[in-house]
């Protein structure tokens, strides 16, 4: 998945789980060719969803640079 454009996305209202954070955060890092999906994401929203302190922190380190 890679959308360089894209400069905010919306996801907030959606019932996102903790296991459904960690999995969106894991189809954002590079693919096989190095492409980083949404590289131009200045805002994302998440508000009134089901994410907890160990879905944030899960997706926090899955993004974080390795």
């Amino acid at each position: 998945m890679a959308l360089p454009s894209l400069e905010w996305l919306c996801l907030g209202y959606n019932q996102i789980s903790d296991a459904g954070i960690t999995a969106f955060a894991e189809e954002l890092k590079s693919d096989a060719n190095g492409k980083v999906a949404l590289l131009s994401l200045e805002m994302l929203w998440l508000s009134n969803n089901q994410i907890g302190d160990t879905g944030i922190t899960a997706f926090a380190e899955e993004l974080k640079p390795h």
